[in-house]
């Protein structure tokens, strides 16, 4: 990523980073992960909808019908 800020004063400040958070060689932690799906997640469902996804992909090999978390994301 990279940004560029120039102030009302004229003065500029810049910083580009090599990586980008998320990639292989900059990961996010798991909390991280969490935070933005349900950040992202709740843009277009229901705190509740999101919440029951995450606790369902993080039991998959549990789970004997997917369809329980396909239906899920549907609007």
């Amino acid at each position: 990523g990279w940004v560029k800020v120039k102030l009302k004063n004229g003065k500029v400040f810049e910083h580009r980073e090599k990586t980008n958070r998320g990639g292989p060689e900059n990961p996010l932690s798991e909390k991280e992960i969490f935070e933005k799906f349900e950040e992202n997640g709740q843009l277009v469902l229901s705190y509740r909808k999101v919440k029951a996804i995450r606790e369902h992909v993080m039991n998959l090999d549990n789970i004997r019908d997917i369809t329980v978390v396909t239906n899920l994301l549907r609007f």
